[in-house]
């Protein structure tokens, strides 16, 4: 809970100084606000570190090791190229926008090839075997 405390702390702020540096300069207004979101990116990182050290642990623990290693993989890079996506748009760059949330989509489609490649060859044994 303090941890939520101090990131919604850190935003209300960060807002009160965007909202008045955006008055006398716009350029440093969207610097600042990068620095900011790149902040508040790394603390919801770090406090996420023992929920994913969680996981970790239960997947090597089980026998899907290899598919939550790479759900883990994919939820990071959907967070990453959103809140990159949100920046680009606050910037007032839409296609960057765009391009970046496309990046994303496709390091995800290229982390679930071996995932598609399992299913397949299940459905063609299941096949085979009716």
């Amino acid at each position: 809970m303090s941890d939520t405390l101090k990131i919604s702390g850190l935003c209300l702020i960060s807002v009160i100084l965007l909202i008045v540096l955006k008055k006398y300069s716009a350029e440093m207004s969207t610097v600042l606000k990068i620095a900011v979101v790149i902040t508040l990116f790394g603390a919801c990182a770090m406090t996420l570190s023992p929920v994913i050290n969680y996981l970790s642990y239960v997947f090597e623990t089980t026998k899907i090791g290899k598919y939550g290693e790479i759900l883990i993989k994919c939820l990071c890079i959907s967070l990453i190229s959103g809140v990159c996506a949100t920046l680009c748009r606050d910037s007032g760059e839409e296609s960057i926008s765009q391009f970046a949330l496309l990046a994303g989509r496709i390091q995800i489609i290229i982390l679930s090839l071996p995932l598609i490649e399992e299913i397949l060859d299940s459905a063609i044994k299941l096949l085979d075997f009716i």
